[in-house]
């Protein structure tokens, strides 16, 4: 869950920038992600939650980046991790089929998300440069 969350402080400082106003669409597309992050989070404290677990809120110290290339590409470091977590834990869930669908459409999402930072890294990268 940490992760989720810190992807969601990083998509949050990411598009609350000024400096991507330059283009119009970007901002909306990163609200967008965040949002999807912490429907995550929620979703996977309900899993934790109905497997007998507690979720932990705790979040390691927020690394705030320099440049705006380098909190993307953070973001994109955190999908994959994210991926391979997500795909971890249907391969040990895989004996609960509602807990394992709710886990895969986060890792589709996740997957996408991964595709969608690594497009904004290269389709926008003189934006990213300047910062």
């Amino acid at each position: 869950m940490e992760k989720e969350y810190a992807s969601v402080l990083l998509y949050i400082q990411f598009s609350g920038d000024p400096r991507i106003s330059k283009d119009p669409e970007l901002p909306r597309i990163i609200s967008v992600l965040a949002e999807d992050e912490m429907r995550h989070a929620e979703k996977l404290a309900d899993t934790i939650a109905e497997i007998g677990g507690k979720s932990s809120w705790h979040l390691a110290p927020f690394d705030r980046k320099k440049t705006l290339r380098e909190s993307i590409q953070r973001i994109a470091n955190l999908e994959d991790e994210a991926i391979r977590e997500y795909s971890a834990l249907i391969a040990r869930l895989g004996d609960r089929p509602k807990i394992q669908q709710a886990l895969e459409g986060m890792l589709n999402d996740e997957r996408r998300h991964k595709a969608q930072t690594e497009r904004i890294l290269k389709s926008h990268e003189a934006l990213l440069g300047e910062f």
